[in-house]
């Protein structure tokens, strides 16, 4: 099995659709919710590895085959971590930066009908600031798009709160109860979670979402997980399958009780 074709490996998110198994449900509900005149936005909750990094990818990879108006929605992926939560001028900036890369990469080809220079031009400002961020968004939706915006492992910033104050969940609130954007967040705990305990956070930010929790696989999936990368040309043998199948379940890696969108030793991010 040559390892350019194996579609099991040890850790990281999945960089490939066809290995992306489950959460059909989960994915219609944030479809769902993004077709809403005022979308609710969402935090994803769930334990690390339980795939909740690959459901937010998988929501940008497929939103244009899925949402009835794809040239009226824009979904970009941004992990956070050390370098990029370290101000709030580098949290706009990687925003502005995954905006501006999606634009070229739209596949249906939809935001042709404005000029280009007006949805990048606001998400170019010096200094990208507070303001400018909020000034941005606005245009992007003043243009009748709407701006997804899933945001993973987002406890780097609720971690900071000397760094990411009151004010700054504030102007986020706003964007989301003006229908700016939709935000689809992954966290370890919920939001309002993380701000219980933390005086500084007194935002309605922290109760603004909808809870959507990352659970179990079904069977029908986890069966669909052994036999990647597809049914008619499995990595595995039956027997194997089998083996993987009833392992997952015992090992808790990722089938029926402990199942993520995939599993550690299945090669499937569990994060």
């Amino acid at each position: 099995m040559g390892s350019m074709n194996n579609p099991f490996f040890t850790t990281g998110a999945i960089s490939e659709r066809r290995h992306f198994v489950g959460r059909d449900r989960n994915l219609r509900e944030i479809f769902d919710r993004a077709s809403m005149s005022t979308p609710p936005s969402l935090n994803l909750v769930g334990a690390a590895r339980s795939g909740k990094s690959s459901l937010l990818r998988q929501v940008c990879r497929t939103y244009e085959t899925v949402m009835p108006r794809p040239g009226d929605v824009v979904a970009v992926y941004v992990e956070f971590g050390r370098v990029n939560s370290q101000s709030e001028a580098a949290f706009y900036q990687a925003i502005a930066m995954a905006l501006l890369d999606e634009i070229p990469r739209k596949r249906t080809g939809l935001l042709q009908q404005f000029k280009r220079s007006e949805l990048e031009k606001p998400l170019k400002v010096e200094p990208f600031d507070r303001l400018a961020f909020d000034r941005a968004l606005r245009a992007w939706r003043k243009a009748n798009i709407l701006p997804i915006l899933c945001l993973d492992h987002f406890e780097y910033l609720l971690n900071k709160p000397e760094v990411f104050p009151n004010d700054f969940y504030e102007v986020l609130r706003a964007l989301v109860d003006d229908g700016v954007v939709m935000l689809a967040i992954a966290s370890r705990q919920t939001i309002a979670d993380y701000s219980r305990g933390v005086k500084q956070f007194t935002s309605r930010f922290f109760n603004l979402f909808q809870t959507l929790r990352i659970e179990d696989l079904g069977e029908s999936e986890a069966w669909d997980l052994v036999r990647l990368p597809s049914s008619d040309d499995p990595a595995l043998t039956e027997a194997n399958q089998a083996i993987a199948f009833d392992w997952g379940d015992g090992m808790r890696f990722g089938c029926r009780r402990r199942a993520g969108v995939c599993s550690r030793r299945s090669g499937m991010d569990r994060r």
